[in-house]
């Protein structure tokens, strides 16, 4: 077989082939690489996807090893047999120090891995393979062991049909969040016993994890890829529910780090003066990846700031701050920039919204009377960047 290389220019080609937006990508690198690195992600691919998609699985590894990135794999002791019957020649070279494949890896078979072997594996950059036998151990609980024992942010389940999908569907469902969306999917019997029977394992992993920002991933190695460096993802997305807190003024706030979400989200600098300014209060997510701010003016309720961070944007946790403001206040107006990226989003969410040449302006629960006035206050507004 022809080994298969992908350094430099073919790695940036393949980035571009995976997401037209090159920064989001960069992004999640640069958030990757800033974690220790055997807190990347745990893999875990069944047996049927390794038998349908082995090779597959080989050049999302290659890829993710060109780029210094080292997942945990986890494998049952049945597909590790398959290789052995199916991909003998291949198999064998892939574990021999030869590097026949060009990544080393370390295959552990041991039910009791100790966070410093897969740690010294990592170092060594080596990609480690860990090999349970279900009959000794149940699959939940091996995966609940070792990423408790990693304390990674991601798990990932790789299997042949990729992301959960509702009944009578070929569309799948992108973000789950297990606070607001568990109970409805259950209730309303959406999907099929196969798909249920992985939310609920995806529920008992992210409830026994001891890391409140563990989520899980449900794709196809054919999409990890995606999944991993793009915003938008290609599969199912599933976290426990986001701590989000609400507060009258700064005083509990971390100043600097709210500073820090807001110009990183707008890629801008904002003016000091703008935390002098009287707020009516901020949602805030506690890990300070996502916050709304508000403002009593004599109109109503302005949407001062609304900032989420480039990485918590896939996670789904600006939509979490969004639903919350509108249980909240049930009336209030923003405005945004004509090249604001997400002005198609608030024209879905807003009850109208007027363009004019330096800003869009829009509104929820207003009267028809308000509008004009509102809009003519908006434009008078002051900038609170720095140009």
């Amino acid at each position: 077989m022809k080994s298969i290389e992908m350094k430099g220019k073919d790695t940036l080609l393949k980035f571009l082939e995976i997401t037209a937006n090159t920064r989001d990508s960069e992004v999640f690198l640069k958030n990757f690489r800033s974690q220790s690195p055997e807190k990347f992600a745990i893999i875990y691919i069944d047996e049927g996807a390794l038998t349908e998609s082995f090779l597959t699985f080989y050049y999302d590894l290659n890829f993710l090893y060109n780029l210094n990135l080292y997942p945990t794999v986890v494998i049952e002791k049945t597909s590790e047999d398959y290789l052995k019957i199916f991909f003998k020649n291949i198999y064998e070279k892939f574990k021999s120090s030869e590097n026949f494949f060009l990544f080393p890896i370390d295959i552990f078979y041991s039910e009791n891995n100790t966070l410093d072997e897969i740690v010294k594996c990592i170092s060594s950059k080596r990609i480690p393979v860990l090999v349970f036998d279900e009959n000794k151990i149940s699959t939940l609980e091996y995966l609940k062991t070792i990423a408790n024992n990693l304390f990674v942010n991601k798990l990932i389940f790789l299997r042949e049909r990729a992301g959960l999908k509702k009944k009578n569907s070929n569309k799948i469902i992108s973000l789950i969040n297990l606070e607001t969306d568990y109970d409805p999917i259950i209730e309303q019997n959406s999907l099929d016993e196969f798909d249920k029977k992985l939310l609920d394992n995806s529920k008992f992993l992210l409830e026994k994890s001891k890391n409140s920002r563990l989520a899980i991933a449900i794709t196809s190695p054919a999409l990890l890829l995606k999944e991993l460096f793009t915003i938008k993802g290609n599969g199912t997305f599933i976290k426990k529910g986001s701590k989000i807190q609400f507060f009258e003024d700064y005083k509990k706030i971390n100043e600097m780090k709210l500073k820090s979400l807001i110009e990183n989200a707008f890629q801008k600098k904002i003016q000091d003066k703008f935390f002098k300014k009287e707020i009516l209060g901020i949602l805030i997510e506690s890990d300070y990846r996502g916050a709304a701010i508000f403002q009593n003016t004599e109109f109503g309720i302005l949407l001062s700031k609304f900032a989420v961070d480039e990485i918590a944007r896939g996670e789904g946790i600006g939509r979490e701050i969004w639903d919350k403001m509108k249980i909240k206040f049930q009336t209030i107006f923003w405005r945004a920039n004509p090249n604001n990226p997400i002005n198609s989003w608030y024209q879905k969410e807003c009850d109208g919204f007027q363009k004019f040449q330096n800003w869009n302006i829009y509104w929820i629960g207003l009267q028809v009377t308000q509008i004009p006035e509102i809009c003519k206050f908006m434009l008078a507004l002051e900038a609170d960047f720095s140009e």
